[in-house]
């Protein structure tokens, strides 16, 4: 058995190792996962802490769990969006204000290494970011970068 050397691993982590596993092919679609009480056992973590990183990769359509059948990666994932964004131009509209957008900068770079490992993403990843300016009646109302 594999014993993962990470610190202090919660759920939050556990759910990333997992998913990048997932992700990088070492589980491809239709497997079956090792069962709970081994995982945990990796992860040097209780089961409960396991149990709740497997609940959400259930809940974000990663996996597909069942009682006593364990637990499967799905044919095909699907990411569930759990939060809604609020869209800044309706926010400002709905003061009566005019909206006003402003694009600042755009680039398109090596991930930084902070949301390689906070996404398990590896070190030639690449991302956009992205600096724009959200104002009504020419009134700054939000930065975003």
């Amino acid at each position: 058995m594999k014993r993962v050397n990470l610190v202090k691993l919660g759920f939050r982590e556990i759910k990333l190792e997992v998913f990048k596993r997932i992700r990088e092919g070492e589980w491809g679609p239709g497997s079956l996962l090792r069962g709970e009480v081994e995982l945990a056992a990796e992860f040097g973590r209780a089961r409960a802490t396991l149990n709740r990183a497997m609940q959400e990769l259930s809940d974000d359509g990663i996996i597909e769990r069942r009682r006593k059948g364990g637990s499967r990666v799905k044919l095909a994932p699907a990411r569930q969006v759990a939060f809604e964004i609020p869209l800044v131009r309706a926010e400002i509209e709905s003061t009566g204000a005019e909206y006003q957008y402003a694009l600042l900068e755009d680039a398109v770079d090596v991930a930084p290494r902070q949301l390689q490992t906070r996404l398990g993403l590896t070190s030639s990843a690449r991302v956009m970011h992205i600096k724009c300016w959200h104002s009504g009646d020419r009134v700054s109302y939000q930065f975003e970068d």
